[in-house]
Formats: structure tokens, sequence, C-alpha cells
């Protein structure tokens, strides 16, 4: 759930606004093209440049998402003013995918008063930098046990988008569509938002879903056998929903 209400506007000194994409060795290219196309479309609507974007990376040249699609980026990392906003897109191998050149660039950028966002495993780079202590966060579900482990003073939460003051996370794929729509929102207003959305027929994928309805015979169908006896158990128990733990438990994993 986006906390869009939490986020203070930006101030309008700098327009377009600058989004500084950081992207780590095999990052999600699903993750950056869900951030960039609602940046996109909003300056087409608005029929000038809203938004600006660059890339950046411990690299000279290109650097290869997880599909071996590279993306170039320029020698060193840029200057940030205080209205820019910074989004590392992580992906693959995140644990050992940030320089220490990028977490000392994260630092000094942080310094600055810039926001500062992950996209898919980039929270775990922010984390591992110290930028999001007793910060709510989120992260892709395969690196969540680790982010609880390694650092317990970020506050995790199981969200597909989470965001605390200047901080921003998401937890993957095309999670990223929510948080930018969110920062136009706040930015440009809801209704430029509302036709973002409209343009990348987001509105209307979410209308699908939530009305889509998969029947208990196809239900058996699609899931594992020791997930069967967990959705059975969260049906029963909507108004006290269990812990992860109790529904592991249940069917003895970790």
């Amino acid at each position: 759930m986006t906390r869009a209400r939490e986020m203070p506007a930006h101030p309008l000194q700098h327009d377009p606004q600058r989004f500084v994409f950081c992207l780590l060795p095999e990052f999600s290219m699903l993750s950056l093209c869900s951030a960039l196309e609602p940046l996109r479309i909003a300056n087409r609507i608005a029929g000038r440049r809203l938004y600006d974007w660059v890339f950046c990376g411990d690299a000279a040249a290109d650097i290869a998402s997880s599909i071996g699609v590279t993306v170039p980026v320029g020698s060193g990392f840029p200057e940030v003013r205080s209205d820019d906003v910074v989004l590392v897109c992580g992906g693959m191998n995140v644990e050992s995918a940030a320089s220490a050149q990028v977490m000392n660039w994260l630092r000094k950028t942080a310094r600055k008063g810039a926001a500062m966002g992950g996209l898919c495993t980039g929270t775990f780079v922010l984390a591992h930098a110290g930028l999001l202590q007793n910060r709510r966060a989120t992260i892709h579900w395969e690196n969540q046990h680790s982010l609880t482990e390694l650092f317990p003073d970020v506050h995790l939460t199981h969200t597909p988008t989470e965001i605390d003051g200047n901080r921003y996370s998401t937890a993957g794929g095309v999670s990223s569509i929510d948080l930018m729509l969110a920062l136009i929102e706040v930015r440009h207003g809801a209704a430029l938002a509302h036709e973002v959305s409209e343009q990348l027929l987001y509105k209307t994928l979410q209308a699908v879903q939530s009305s889509a309805t998969i029947t208990t015979d196809g239900r058996k169908r699609l899931l594992h056998p020791k997930l069967q006896p967990v959705v059975r158990a969260m049906e029963d128990n909507l108004e006290v929903p269990l812990t992860i733990s109790e529904l592991a438990a249940l069917v003895h994993v970790s």
C-alpha cells in the first residue's frame, strides 16, 4: 500500500525534476521499465518535460540487466540536487552487486537530502548503506528473510510499494508503477497520475485482477501441495490473519 499522503510535496524550483537510476549488475529490466514509462507518458500528456532521467552505475560503459540487455551509463556518478530522486535498481545476486563506490556515493547523496528509493532488490543496498534505519521498507519476497535477519532496524512490510518520508521502496516487477504514480500525483496532481495510469492500462489491469476469481478445483491445479492447506488456513482466518510463522509451522517449513 502506498502512503502518498506522507510524502512532502517537492519544491518546484527545478522543472523538469530529475530521476537518477543507479543500476546494479543483473538489475531487473522489468522494474526499471515500469519506473521509466510513467515518466515518459507524463511528459507526453503534459506536452512538456516534467521529468528527466539519467543512468549511472559502477561501470565505465554498459551495465547488463538480468535478461542480458545492457544500458549505457556515464562515467562516474552525477552530482545530485536536493530535489532529485535517486532510485537504486537491483535484481539478481544483490548481496554482492553493490561496490564500496556505490555505497559511498549513496551515503554522500543522502546527506544532501535527496529522496532515495530501491526498486526490486535495490532496497537491500539502501539498507546495507545504513539509509533505512527505523524506516518502513519493502523488498522482493525472495529477499525478505535475509533483509530482516541482516538489518533488524529496518521495518519490513509485505506491501508492493512502501513510502516513508523521502525513502521509497518497491517489491519488484510492476510495483514500480505504483511508486511512480504516487510521485507524479504529489508533484503534479491526481488528474495527471490518473491519465498516466489509463495510458498504461494499469487501472484496467487492477480491475480485472480484483474481479477475477479462481475456483477451488482450479486452485488445486495451480498450487503446490504444501500451499493448499496454507491458502485454506488464510481463508478461514480472514478476520484475524495468521502470521507467516504460524502458516509456515502449519506445513512444517521455515
